[in-house]
């Protein structure tokens, strides 16, 4: 008899969590809690065996594989050999074409895992594939588990059996947890009710998950249930966003009346989550930072969109799951790479194939260069997906019996899902579309002659022509089949006609080639767009009629744009199929903005009032430019392809904007800052014609005034975009006017020029009440911010301004503020946000940890002033409670004292936090510490009361590297005034250290005013009101801040500073309520 090895005492299950295992046969009592599967081990160590067994061995025959070859003799298991046919024998099977993935046997288990215990690892009874096991041990036994290896097709085989079987069970779980009453799942579904938290999984996975199969559901659904390193709060918030696009239900998706994007709630919670998780790169979160980038440039946030996709692609390559689709974890295992596990390996790839999928579609979507850019990429393919369960499983729409009929088909024969068929076929096809983008628009210098152009042309027709004959024949046959097949097949068939189309476009867009054109080689090239855009007009047809556009993806409005707009600029009156395959795909339009898409509202409004009919369409002239997308059909002059390639905000700043029939949001280029039609330009020209004569002289001798280079920091850069933005925006450029006209026309002593200021500013404010619930968030955020800049005629006048401004940055988010534009603005008028949050002592979004981190991650440095604004953006909350507590009556004696308290210890930390950015940032500045200087003279003198010498003392003044770290200590001696004024309402202050503060911000008034530029002396204003009202009344040190302000509001004409001394400052909050209401003069 063989030799019988002993069992472990400790069940696997146990030994991978870590704990001690009772021993209890056939179950420990661990795993019949947990209702896991009990598995014990068989004893790896090794026993030496006496002679009689040995004997007893060599009679024994081993029991056979039915692929062994049995002309040869028996052997022990440890000299088996695979022969070459049985090799053959499974690479002729139906999944010959993948190569191996290594097994994994990193324990002592002599079986293949399958049950999952959280940790990554999966257990299955022993004698399922024990034949085929028993060979791969053999192999294996002898060799070094650290050198590399080609494993054969039987590894392969037994890693999809074991991936298959996993699935096939999970999936049986996951069913009766979801779907049992009442709910009895365990899960942390982040405060989500059960109910919908099912119907939105199920959702995503019914629709989402089919597009970009970007997550591998056996691993994320058994993570979910179970708890597991493959899922958590922020991937789950994706999930729900991503599905919530493609819900009709009102407490899931929202209601359109708030004005929010669809999913807002999970958009919301995602950003919280995110500041903490990018600290910690995860498969989960990398996962999620793509899914919810894709999600909102569906919900019409392009910019955003694209930031979390480039964040999250780049999480992917840094978490090495490169690696895992065409390295070592395919069954080379090099020295410094483990063995991954079969469902590691798994998710890994799905995650890398699909983010190449996502990047290049949203490189020809959005119109910038791929982020994924592998020299031998074109070795890596999708079949290294070896899990096959979901490509013969059955589909059919999800119906939600809450919403039922809305768009969805009564009868509906299911389909077989072919999934993994598909999720092949959309990675080649899109590796196609990654070298027409890299051909043709990443250096158009190179098509000078029509040849060179026509040769790229037909290589890549090619190409497509490959893909579609090798497409398996019920995906390529689908569009003709009896039975609809499912929305994801047709959208391959959509994104192939597309891309014949964006093959030919180059020969038409751009003006030198289509002159080299015959007139017959052109009308031909014409005919073949007009072809494949009625071929992508029936495709739309049989979608629509069987499943209705509701969820439709983002391939499938991508490729309805474009093949409306090849009919419109292609199509001829005579055309007698045009009206109506325009009329179709326009209806297409309209159900798919009700749907994941509301950015295509925008283009059927524009399209409304530009065009009624098909004859109006038809208008356009073939010479004319329009945009089909920011790649497919701009103008591909360099100049274009670069702003393309820029950052959002920059390429809204500097793109060469033209009129067109059609332009949507987040596809083409003028989607970025919408054009103001002819009408608004000219009402918005004629209502400020006599205000503004000819105020570019003044708009030039503002920009003098704010340096856009040789500034550290600080500099005002935004003010030269935003002046760059305004000519494509009436109202910002008059805001713009009319600001240069006040500044001037006060500095010049003009009181002319200042009247034609103050009646351009009453029009803005107009304009402004009448764009700021509907109009572009770009402009309007401007408009204000320009408004505000020097205008302070009243407190509710600036409050109002102040709340609209910040308002309009909180529904921007903080993604849309990561670079270009955007970026400058958050950070150059971050300082400006945080001192009106501390004058009227109340909280804002400012302090939220998401706008702490995520607009830097576009790569903008943070400066010492911004370290230290990360503090100061928490004092206004701390003030506000502050106030919270003075108001309380005097039966809440007991509420009050412990209020008291937990302020005070808040105080102490805030003033800790101080004291160590001073430590970490200021003393080791990296241009060098503040030094002292005597005191100009000509300059007013300060002066202090000295108790050393009990008479006033005339301290130096201080000289600073340059003005930003001024700015930063000013604040800092501010910050500290606020904090101990609050100390004397809690009981506790310290009068000398407090006017030592006030002196220091003192001694800094003389570099403003004498070395700062101009535009920096803003930046006294509040530590000097913070000083002024600290100190007392009749103090010396009070006259000098008198005597200073009154010397920069002559010298500078800044009207601003007069509140200073004045006490004008806004204690009083005004409500968010009040932005219902227009503007104050």
């Amino acid at each position: 008899m063989p030799l019988q090895r002993a069992s472990c005492k400790a069940c696997n299950t146990c030994r991978a969590r870590k704990v001690k295992c009772d021993g209890s046969r056939p179950r420990c009592e661990a795993c019949v809690n947990r209702l896991s599967h009990c598995v014990y081990p068989l004893d790896g160590r090794y026993r030496r065996a006496g002679s009689a067994t040995l004997s007893c061995q060599e009679q024994t025959p081993l029991p056979r594989s039915p692929h062994r070859n049995t002309g040869r003799p028996k052997s022990s298991a440890a000299h088996i050999e695979p022969q070459p046919q049985d090799v053959s024998h499974w690479e002729d099977s139906l999944y010959n074409r993948l190569p191996p993935l290594s097994a994994t046997d990193d324990g002592p288990s002599r079986y293949p895992v399958l049950q999952s215990n959280g940790a990554g690892t999966y257990q299955c009874p022993p004698g399922l594939l024990q034949p085929f096991y028993d060979a791969l041990v053999s192999r294996t036994a002898s060799a070094s588990p650290r050198t590399k290896r080609t494993p054969s097709a039987i590894d392969v085989e037994v890693s999809r059996s074991r991936l298959i079987a996993n699935s096939a069970l999970l999936r049986q779980r996951e069913f009766l947890v979801l779907h049992s009453r009442p709910f009895s799942c365990t899960a942390d579904l982040d405060g989500l009710d059960p109910v919908s938290a099912t119907h939105l999984i199920e959702l995503y996975w019914n629709t989402v998950h089919l597009t970009w199969q970007l997550t591998y559901r056996p691993a994320v659904m058994d993570s979910l249930l179970n708890g597991g390193s493959y899922m958590n709060k922020l991937l789950l918030n994706a999930i729900y966003l991503s599905a919530s696009l493609h819900s009709d239900r009102s407490e899931v998706r929202g209601k359109p009346a708030e004005g929010s994007m669809p999913g807002w709630r999970f958009y919301a919670r995602f950003c919280q989550l995110l500041a903490d998780e990018l600290d910690n790169p995860s498969v989960p979160t990398a996962i999620a930072l793509l899914l919810c980038g894709s999600s909102l440039v569906c919900a019409g946030k392009p910019g955003t969109g694209r930031t979390l996709c480039d964040i999250g692609i780049k999480m992917v390559r840094d978490l090495g799951c490169h690696h895992a689709a065409g390295g070592a974890s395919c069954g080379q295992v090099a020295d410094t790479t483990p063995f991954l596990t079969d469902v590691d390996a798994e998710v890994r790839k799905h995650l890398y194939l699909g983010s190449y999928c996502i990047d290049i579609f949203m490189s020809l979507y959005l119109g910038h260069k791929p982020t994924i850019d592998e020299p031998d990429f074109d070795q890596i393919s999708a079949d290294i997906v070896l899990d096959t369960y979901e490509e013969l499983e059955n589909w059919s729409p999800y119906t939600d019996s809450t919403t039922a009929g809305r768009e969805i088909p009564d009868i509906y024969e299911s389909h077989p899902t072919y999934a993994v068929s598909s999720f092949r076929a959309l990675f080649d096809l899109l590796k196609v579309c990654h070298s027409i983008i890299v051909t043709f628009y990443s250096d158009p210098k190179k098509w000078a002659t029509i040849i060179l152009i026509q040769q790229a042309v037909t290589c890549l027709d090619s190409q497509l022509d490959r893909w579609y004959e090798t497409l398996p024949s019920f995906i390529r046959d689908s569009a003709v089949s009896s039975t609809v097949p499912p929305p994801h097949l047709i959208d391959l068939l959509l994104l192939f006609h597309a891309l014949r189309i964006l093959v030919r476009r180059p020969l038409l867009e751009q003006t030198h080639l289509a002159q080299q054109l015959g007139i017959s080689h052109k009308a031909s090239i014409e005919g073949e767009c007009r072809h494949e855009a009625g071929i992508i007009t029936d495709l739309i047809g049989t979608y629509m009629s069987a499943f209705g556009l509701r969820r439709a993806s983002l391939i499938t409005s991508f490729v309805t744009y474009l093949g409306l707009a090849t009919l419109v600029r292609e199509c001829r009156p005579n055309a007698i199929p045009a009206p109506t395959q325009v009329e179709l795909l326009r209806a297409a339009f309209s159900r798919m903005a009700d749907g994941p898409n509301p950015s295509l509202h925008r283009v059927i409004a524009q399209t409304a009032s530009q065009e009624n009919s098909l004859r109006q369409f038809s208008a356009v002239q073939s010479d004319q430019t329009t945009s089909t997308s920011a790649i497919a059909t701009s103008d591909t002059s360099t100049d274009q392809r670069d702003q393309a390639a820029l950052p959002e905000g920059e390429r809204a700043a500097g793109i060469d904007r033209h009129s067109t029939a059609l332009s949507i949001d987040g596809i083409s280029p003028q989607a970025q800052s919408p054009p103001v039609s002819t009408s608004d330009r000219a009402s918005y020209q004629e209502s400020t014609a006599t205000a503004v004569q000819d105020s570019s002289i003044y708009v030039s001798r503002l920009l003098d005034l704010f340096p856009s280079v040789g500034a550290t920091g600080g500099s005002q850069r935004w003010v030269h975009g935003a002046a760059e933005l305004s000519r494509n925006h009436p109202l910002l450029e008059t805001a713009l006017g009319a600001v240069s006209m006040l500044l001037i026309g006060k500095l010049n002593g003009d009181a002319d020029t200042e009247q034609s200021g103050e009646l351009a500013y009453i029009t803005v404010l107009r304009g402004v009440n009448e764009v700021i619930n509907n109009e572009g968030e770009d402009s309007v955020s401007l408009e204000l911010l320009y408004t505000l800049l020097f205008r302070r005629k009243s407190e509710s006048s600036a409050s109002y301004h102040w709340i609209a401004a910040l308002t309009v940055f909180e529904r921007r988010g903080p993604f849309r503020h990561t670079s270009g534009l955007e970026h400058l603005l958050y950070s150059e008028l971050r300082l400006l946000c945080v001192t009106w949050a501390l004058t009227v002592r109340a909280s804002t979004f400012l302090s939220k940890t998401e706008w702490k981190v995520i607009p830097w991650l576009g790569g903008g440095q943070t400066n010492v002033l911004h370290h230290l604004l990360d503090v100061l953006v928490d004092i206004p909350s701390f003030l506000e409670q502050v106030d919270t507590m003075n108001s309380l009556e005097g039966h809440q004696a007991v509420q009050k004292e412990t209020q008291q308290q937990l302020l005070t210890v808040w105080s102490s930390s805030l003033q800790d936090a101080l004291h160590q950015w001073k430590r970490t940032y200021a003393d080791t500045y990296h241009n060098g510490e503040p030094y002292e200087v005597p005191q100009a003279s000509g300059f007013p003198l300060f002066q202090h009361w000295s108790d050393e010498i009990g008479a006033l003392s005339t301290p130096t003044a201080w000289m600073f590297p340059d003005p930003l770290l001024a700015t930063s200590i000013c604040m800092y001696n501010a910050a500290h005034l606020i904090l101990m004024e609050a100390g004397s309402l809690l009981g506790s202050s310290d009068e000398p250290e407090r006017y030592r503060y006030a002196w220091e911000i003192c001694r800094s008034v003389q570099y403003y005013v004498r070395h700062a530029p101009w535009s920096f002396l803003l930046q006294t204003e509040f530590p000097l009101r913070v000083a002024y009202q600290s100190l007392p009344e009749t103090s010396v040190e009070r006259t000098f801040i008198r005597e200073a302000c009154s010397l920069i509001r002559e010298n500078s004409k800044l009207e601003v500073f007069s509140s200073v001394t004045e006490g004008q400052h806004f204690r009083s909050v005004v409500p968010c309520s009040a932005l219902q209401r227009p503007f104050e003069e």
